[in-house]
């Protein structure tokens, strides 16, 4: 069960009368049955418009183009889009045409697949500097266990290599 904190709404069920003789009741029950309803709420896209003017200087006759606030993403996608589909592709394991489509459905998204590849290329970037830093652990460690697992994609041989210690795990697609 969710504790307290973590409710919406809590609603008192009593009934008024007795079921069997139909008395009317009154008073409190110190132990309730609790039975809870978990929803989810409906998801929807926030999407913040930036409207880039261009302005004729009057002394020069040159245009100039307003620029996009510090730390707005360039791309039409923000930091939260890119991590949930860097987790279904990642983790999960979901095909990037599929997330196409659970975009759209789960959260009204409409993405297409280079979308999607984008996406994913920027979460690996992001994620390059602490793969360096786990990388840079695996030598210092005197105990590593590693494993190569490969397969097929069409002609070329592609394999997944892991390094284990102590302190880190690191994977590496080649």
């Amino acid at each position: 069960l969710f504790t307290p904190d973590k409710l919406r709404s809590i609603t008192d069920c009593k009934p008024e009368r007795c079921g069997h003789c139909q008395h009317r009741l009154r008073g409190e029950d110190p132990e309730p049955v609790r039975h809870q309803v978990a929803d989810l709420p409906k998801v929807e896209p926030l999407v913040d418009e930036y409207r880039l003017h261009a302005l004729t200087c009057p002394h020069c006759g040159k245009q100039t183009r307003g620029e996009l606030p510090d730390g707005v993403p360039t791309g039409s996608f923000g930091p939260t889009v890119v991590a949930v589909i860097a987790l279904l592709l990642g983790v999960y394991g979901v095909s990037r045409r599929d997330v196409t489509e659970l975009m759209r459905d789960l959260f009204g998204l409409p993405i297409s697949l280079g979308g999607v590849v984008g996406c994913q290329k920027i979460a690996a970037d992001s994620l390059a500097p602490a793969h360096a830093q786990a990388q840079a652990q695996v030598p210092r460690s005197p105990v590593k266990y590693a494993d190569e697992t490969g397969w097929k994609v069409g002609n070329v041989y592609a394999c997944l290599w892991v390094v284990v210690t102590a302190r880190v795990t690191v994977f590496r697609v080649q």
